[in-house]
């Protein structure tokens, strides 16, 4: 995962949790790789 050199957000903190949960689905994977990616 790329992320920047910046602290974390709780959000970023929970979209990280979320990817690692197995009951995520790929387009719910895809979509907080991208949004955290955007930030």
């Amino acid at each position: 995962m790329l992320l920047k050199q910046r602290p974390e957000t709780n959000e970023l903190r929970v979209g990280r949790i979320l990817l690692m949960r197995m009951d995520l689905t790929n387009k719910e994977r895809y979509y907080y790789l991208i949004r955290t990616a955007a930030l």
